[in-house]
Order: C-alpha cells, then structure tokens, then sequence
C-alpha cells in the first residue's frame, strides 16, 4: 500500500471536509485559507497587544473596561440585594450612569467574572466577548455559504478593524452586546433546527438580557411559530422574574425607573444609525426609531430575511444606538440575504445567475442593507 493510500482517512468530520473543499480550486482555497490564518493571525496579535498595554497601565484610556464595571457593579448589587435601590458604584474608576439602567439579567451575566480576581474575570470578560461576536459572524458566514468561514471571517474582522477606528474601544469597553449577539446566532441555529423550545429559551434569554430583541417575536409569530414565541415569553419573564425575587417585589418600581431614564450622548462619542439621524437633522424626532422600526416590521419577508429585519427594528427603538451595535447590525444583514444564498446552487457560477433567479428579493436586501451601512456608519457628536 502507498504512503497516500495509508493515510486516506474515509471517515469522520476530516474526510467530510476534505471532501467539501476538494470540490474547489485547490489555488484560491489556498489562497483564502493563507489570508484567513494570516488576517486572524495580525488581529489577535494586535488585540493582544492592547489590551496588555491597557491593563499595565496605570492610568489607561476611559474605555478600558467602561461598560464592563457597570456589569459588574450591577453584579455585586444583585448578590448584596441592592440592585436599583442604591447609587451604581465601581470603587476606582469611572461610571457612564450612577444608576443601573439595564436589566437584572443582564447583571446576572457578569457573576461568574466577579467571583475571581478583578484582573483575571475582567480580562476573560472581554474574551469570551470577542469570542462571541466572532462566532456569530463565523455563523452569518456560513449561512451565506461563504466557504471556509472561518477564514472569510479572519478577513471580514481585520477589514472591518482597518475600517472602523472604534474597533479597540468595542473590544475593551467590555459591553454585554457581543454576548446577546452571540446567542442571537444561537437562536437563529436552533429556529433552522425547528428546535422551537431551544430557540424560544434561547431568545427569551436575549430579550431578558436586553429587552429590544423582542421584535423578533413578530416574525416568528407570522410564521406560526407559536410554540417558539410562548417559550420565549416564558423564558423572558422566568428570566427577569429569578433576580427580581432574590431582590425583592419593592426593587420593581425602582428598576422601572432605571430602564426609562436615558444616558445622554457626550461630545465626541460616536452613535450610529437612527441615534446618528437625530443628531445630524434638527427635523429628525425622538420617535424617529419608532417609525423605522414599524416600516421594517410591515415587510412582509418570511424566514430568516423576517428575523434579520426584526432585529434591525429591534436596534433602530433603542435611544441610544452607539457604535458597538454595528456587528449586531451587520449579522442582520446577513440574515436578510441568506435566503438569497440559499436558494443558490452550488456550481462555481451560481452568483452570476443571483439576479436572474431571485432577482427582486436580492434588490430589494441589497438596497436595505447599503442603506442600513450608509446610515449606520458613525457620527460623533458635538
């Protein structure tokens, strides 16, 4: 027998991959997967590097850590029992609110991190962070059938890290986001599945943890997905309901008030999308989300396009949209077209052919997702 013969492998989840991949050119596979390992390669080093420069530093940059001190602030709150009834402190350093706006399950995210060493469950913190937004876009990757996708995900982070110079600050700020999108991605995997008591628990947790998810029940509920929606209802309310009785009935109308009051936008922070609209046009008003989000909503788009809308609708009500929603916003857009990529076959011109198969449905996403690029892009303010 040969040595290539000895080492076939005819099984298993290697020779599955190899024989997908060997169905392409062998010289643009190894092109993409040399840019791949080569993109992921500078952005993990160049992350590593900054946040080693910031956590030496004695006096490091505002961002480092700002949002995620908030959490865990909220954190030691909710196991003392005084979350909402006292002033949010973090001892040494710098809040953006004095009162937890957010709610208590979202605090609850951060208990873990705070049962060791502040230096140790800070840093893991924002790992499991960057994990989480990159494993949701390997995911919207893969739903667009862009192969292999991890490598064409090293290359979409390091272009979108060359692109957006809030790119460092999104990774250090430490926001509870990356977390929520991540099991966003979750839910989209489990709601393909048809496991709709996954996918109901997996949302209810999402919109327990940030509350603006909970368009998504919309769609789901036009596509007769009841028995998702009643399970993400009850996940939701059992969710926030856990906290709410370790703290006690008296912390609601407290809480209530905490998620109404608003965080304004100080002068050279950047905002993106309808929060960037009411700060370029005088006309644009406080409402102005409310309308996107109804417009977006009474499209009549089914599957995956209908919970990537949802979730645009979702992100266009909150107040104050900064800029590390923009993942969340682009693997909505990834949603929107994977319907598209699907319905592709497989042949190595099949995207030639895209406007000549699903030509409406490719113009009507593509004009949604430019307009949604365009206007998300951030605008700092003055």
């Amino acid at each position: 027998m040969s040595v290539r013969g000895r080492l076939t492998v005819t099984n298993g989840p290697v020779a599955r991959y190899l024989s997908r991949v060997s169905q392409r050119p062998r010289l643009p596979l190894v092109v993409l997967m040399g840019a791949g390992c080569t993109t992921w390669g500078l952005t993990l080093a160049y992350l590593v590097r900054a946040i080693a420069e910031m956590a030496s530093d004695p006096t490091p940059p505002t961002i480092w850590l700002y949002d995620w001190h908030v959490y865990a602030a909220g954190a030691h709150d909710v196991i003392s029992g005084e979350l909402y009834r006292e002033p949010l402190v973090f001892p040494g350093w710098p809040l953006p609110v004095n009162a937890y706006n957010l709610p208590p399950a979202s605090a609850v995210w951060a208990i873990p991190f705070i049962s060791v060493p502040e230096s140790v469950g800070s840093i893991a913190w924002l790992v499991v962070g960057f994990g989480a937004w990159v494993g949701a876009w390997v995911y919207a990757i893969h739903l667009l059938r862009l192969r292999p996708a991890w490598a064409w995900t090293g290359i979409a982070v390091f272009v979108y890290g060359q692109l957006a110079y809030w790119f460092t600050a999104n990774v250090v700020l430490g926001n509870v986001n990356h977390l929520v999108l991540a099991v966003l991605a979750l839910f989209v995997a489990a709601h393909r599945a048809s496991a709709e008591r996954a996918a109901g628990v997996l949302l209810g947790l999402a919109v327990a943890t940030k509350l603006w998810p909970v368009l998504v029940l919309v769609p789901l509920a036009r596509q007769g997905r009841h028995r998702t929606v009643l399970w993400a209802v009850g996940s939701a309310i059992t969710a926030t309901a856990i906290p709410i009785a370790w703290l006690g009935v008296d912390a609601i109308m407290p809480m209530v008030s905490a998620l109404r009051s608003s965080v304004p936008i100080e002068p050279g922070v950047a905002v993106i999308f309808t929060s960037a609209l009411r700060l370029i046009y005088d006309w644009w008003p406080d409402w102005g989300g409310v309308v996107v989000a109804a417009g977006l909503l009474a499209i009549p788009a089914r599957g995956l396009s209908g919970i990537g809308l949802a979730l645009i609708a979702g992100v266009s009500v909150i107040p104050n949209i900064w800029d590390h929603y923009l993942p969340t916003l682009l693997f909505a857009g990834a949603l929107v077209l994977t319907p598209t990529a699907e319905d592709l076959p497989t042949s190595r011109f099949a995207w030639l052919r895209l406007a000549k198969t699903q030509g409406p449905r490719v113009i009507m996403a593509s004009i949604l997702i430019i307009t949604v690029l365009v206007v998300a892009w951030p605008w700092p303010a003055k």
